[in-house]
């Protein structure tokens, strides 16, 4: 008899979201996900999950239209010391939501018993946007 296995979509998806971004840094949004989709094996969909840590997407407005690229900015080459990390997380772009910079928090040097939360307020201030608690927490730099 055969056996099923399961395949852990968010995994399969970040290793070949980061083999596409070591490849070519800079994608325009659209041709990312399409490119991303073709590599799997099997049918699956691309989801943003699949980026956190590896890659941004950032979003202009260029010739009059809205424009999304994803650009390679993997978690794995910053420094791990906290300063230095938010210096140049902060330094990417000025203003990272809480879904956005949780990626980014793992492998962060912190003093025992100093929580990840706690190390997050101390270098970064935080907002909701318009005031709205309903909206996603948003944080900027500190210094």
């Amino acid at each position: 008899a055969e056996e099923a296995v399961a395949l852990d979509e968010v995994r399969v998806g970040r290793h070949f979201a980061a083999k596409l971004l070591r490849e070519t840094p800079s994608w325009e949004y659209d041709k990312f996900m399409a490119a991303l989709r073709e590599a799997f094996i099997v049918p699956m969909e691309p989801r943003g999950e699949m980026l956190g840590g590896l890659g941004l997407v950032e979003a202009s407005r260029r010739f009059g239209r809205d424009h999304r690229e994803i650009v390679s900015f993997p978690a794995s080459a910053m420094p791990s010391d906290p300063e230095a990390r938010f210096r140049a997380l902060f330094a990417q772009r000025k203003f990272w939501s809480k879904s956005e910079l949780q990626p980014y928090l793992h492998g962060l040097r912190r003093p025992v018993g100093t929580s990840e939360d706690a190390v997050v307020s101390r270098w970064t201030r935080s907002f909701h946007p318009d005031g709205d608690k309903d909206k996603e927490l948003m944080y900027f730099k500190r210094w």
